[in-house]
């Protein structure tokens, strides 16, 4: 499959692209793990249909029926009326699992042979926690914890696995990595699905089909490990004069870590410098937000839809990856600009008209959810679409992680706004509907670079470290990721943003300015 590729390393990027694939169920795992049920209550010693606010009102005792088997976090525990805080809680902690990953990942930095073991070990302790929910049971602040180690390792893994790929594997992987990484995540999501038709409970979920799923794949990843194929040909000379320099792979890896922290400071004063630039980049940051925000709405919204929670989330995958290939067809034939324009005045206007409707209206939030999907993967590729347009490659990698950082942020926050929107009986959409009115002005400030910049031309037909003349720049690994995704796929667009974290080019550009000068001064003396 992968010419010049050792089996055995074959065999250990299909496992990790396995684990890859079952974290797709910390997105997919919501409206399962939250669905509620039709309720009764106990009123005047019978059992009637009622509705949650008539529990709240007058402390009824209830149950839920109509399950269809289904078991959730929010019915064993209970989670109704001020309850629901406590839900808004737990949503909320996976988010700040998320962002506590991608913060410890931007600031820290593992030495390149103990990458394996770090990954081997964070799968591994995710696959036992999340194994626990079937052996401990009737504590809700232990399911806090099962909730932030699960969306931490999702984030973490998310954040390392390209830099691993490209440390680890030969280019025959490299070059196919995206693409295998799609078909396994869209698979799994969609055997997941498939999965919870036939069997409702959250424990087997949580336990069995993530839990011992990713524990075994752990294990069986760290026992494929071998050793890294060979660096790069053009990368070669610079990583042998960064061993000579640096003593062991602890010592480079603090040397990355220090030049990747200096390039980002480094960029963000240029940027700041540059007013364009710096517009630009601000209104990328709120394109990308708004978009990321309006990918996590739906997962709440579902929680709420009633009907039959199994075939509505089946409904939602299809549209979900029909839409991954309807943005791309849409990106081949329309200005990414224009519909970038089209997609946020069609979905502003969805979102916002849901006001009128009621909150618990089955038809009208189907409809807005399945639309705020199929707006939200369009948008994301359109983002990276335009991103070349409007700042100049040097600034991706920065503009992405500020752009996520903010998005996990405020996606922290969305369960306690569903929390009261629901209080006062209105969608969730509607508020998101006017964030993307915002947004339409906003991007009218956009400013395009000029054609002619070679930056942009580099950027879009680049297809490898490019090797200049003796005083060019390398270009990153990074902005050839966002290349990449550009050009193959549209399928893994809402987790881009925590794959951009390329520390060891920060450390090469460095080595390599070296060398330059270096040469420059000989050239020089030999004058």
């Amino acid at each position: 499959m992968f010419a010049g590729t050792p089996v055995k390393m074959q065999l250990q990027f299909l496992v990790l692209c396995l684990i890859y694939a079952f974290q797709c169920t910390v997105f997919n795992a919501i409206p399962f793990l939250y669905y509620r049920s039709d309720l009764e209550c106990k009123i005047d010693g019978k059992w009637q249909i009622c509705q949650e606010q008539d529990i709240c009102n007058n402390g009824y005792e209830y149950q839920f029926t109509n399950t269809n088997g289904m078991k959730s976090i929010s019915m064993d525990y209970g989670l109704i009326c001020n309850q629901r805080l406590t839900e808004s809680t737990l949503i909320s902690i996976g988010f700040i699992g998320q962002f506590s990953a991608f913060f410890i990942a931007i600031f820290t930095e593992v030495p390149k042979n103990q990458k394996t073991k770090v990954l081997f070990l964070s799968i591994l302790v995710e696959g036992i926690i999340l194994y626990s929910t079937a052996l401990i049971k009737g504590f809700i602040y232990w399911i806090m914890i099962v909730i932030f180690v699960w969306n931490f390792v999702y984030s973490y893994l998310y954040s390392q696995i390209f830099a691993y790929i490209n440390d680890m594997y030969t280019d025959s992987i490299k070059d196919n990595s995206i693409n295998i990484l799609n078909i396994f995540w869209t698979s799994c999501a969609l055997l997941y699905i498939i999965y919870a038709q036939f069997d409702g409970n959250w424990i087997n979920y949580v336990a069995y089909f993530s839990g011992v799923t990713v524990f075994t794949l752990s294990i069986l990843f760290f026992a494929l490990q071998s050793p890294p194929a060979e660096v790069d040909p053009i990368i070669e000379p610079l990583r042998k004069f960064s061993v000579n320099e640096l003593a062991s792979d602890k010592q480079i890896a603090k040397e990355q870590q220090r030049n990747f922290i200096e390039d980002l400071i480094q960029k963000f004063r240029s940027l700041k410098n540059n007013k364009k630039y710096l517009v630009n980049c601000l209104i990328f940051i709120c394109a990308w937000t708004t978009f990321q925000l309006s990918y996590s709405t739906p997962f709440i919204a579902f929680n709420n839809l009633g009907g039959d929670i199994q075939r509505n989330v089946l409904v939602s995958v299809i549209v979900d990856v029909a839409s991954s290939f309807a943005s791309f067809f849409i990106l081949y034939f329309i200005d990414g600009f224009k519909a970038l324009n089209y997609n946020i005045i069609i979905i502003a206007i969805l979102q916002t008209v849901s006001y009128f409707f009621a909150y618990n209206n089955f038809a009208v939030q189907l409809i807005v959810i399945l639309a705020t999907k199929l707006s939200t993967r369009l948008g994301l590729t359109t983002c990276l679409a335009v991103l070349p347009f409007v700042l100049p490659y040097i600034f991706n990698q920065l503009t992405f992680n500020i752009a996520n950082v903010i998005a996990i942020l405020l996606s922290a926050l969305l369960p306690y706004y569903s929390y009261y929107m629901q209080l006062y009986q209105l969608s969730i959409f509607c508020g998101i509907g006017v964030l993307h009115f915002l947004l339409l002005l906003l991007v009218q400030g956009f400013k395009k670079l000029a054609d002619e910049n070679s930056e942009i031309k580099a950027s879009r037909i680049s297809k490898s470290v490019i090797k200049r003349s003796s005083f060019g720049p390398v270009r990153k690994n990074s902005d050839m990721l966002i290349e990449t995704i550009l050009r193959k796929s549209s399928m893994i667009v809402p987790q881009a943003g925590l794959m951009l974290l390329d520390k060891q080019s920060a450390t090469i550009d460095k080595i390599y300015n070296l060398q330059a000068k270096q040469s420059e001064l000989e050239t020089i003396n030999e004058i």
